[in-house]
């Protein structure tokens, strides 16, 4: 059987259509991949953004409680805590939110009942909430990198 001209055409132009969609189908590909890679970087932001607050939140409010009790800037250290556990909810990190959390409601504990005497026992809640959030940002991590 011998090619004529008209068929040699439409071979090929399904070749080339099949060729578009091949190119179409790795250019959505692509998107889909750095799509997730972008995420995941945020996510990552994130999480080490929640844990350099943690981090910093005990300076901050400290330094900013007087004798006349708590200052705005102690708010908004707190708020800077909260707003980092908020984002670390919207990218599906429960856990993780729910324990930063936890420490700064822990640590408020703290700061109101200064002159309380069991200090020793409220600074081992503190440091254990603290290092269960930390647990949890660093497998959150993993678990974004990984992805």
């Amino acid at each position: 059987m011998t090619l004529t001209q008209p068929w040699a055409t439409i071979i090929t132009g399904a070749l080339a259509v099949v060729a578009a969609s091949i190119a179409y189908l790795g250019v959505l590909k692509n998107l889909a991949d750095q799509r997730r890679r972008e995420n995941r970087t945020r996510a990552i932001e994130h999480l080490v953004e929640a844990a350099t607050v943690m981090e910093e939140q005990p300076g901050h409010i400290l330094a900013n409680i007087g004798p006349g009790g708590m200052n705005s800037e102690f708010y908004l250290a707190d708020n800077r805590l909260r707003s980092a556990a908020i984002k670390l909810q919207l990218f599906g990190f429960d856990e993780a939110s729910h324990a930063v959390l936890h420490y700064g409601k822990e640590l408020l504990e703290v700061i109101v009942h200064q002159d309380a005497t069991n200090d020793d026992q409220r600074s081992r809640k503190v440091t254990a909430a603290r290092d269960e959030a930390l647990n949890l940002l660093i497998a959150a991590r993993k678990t974004a990198e990984g992805s």
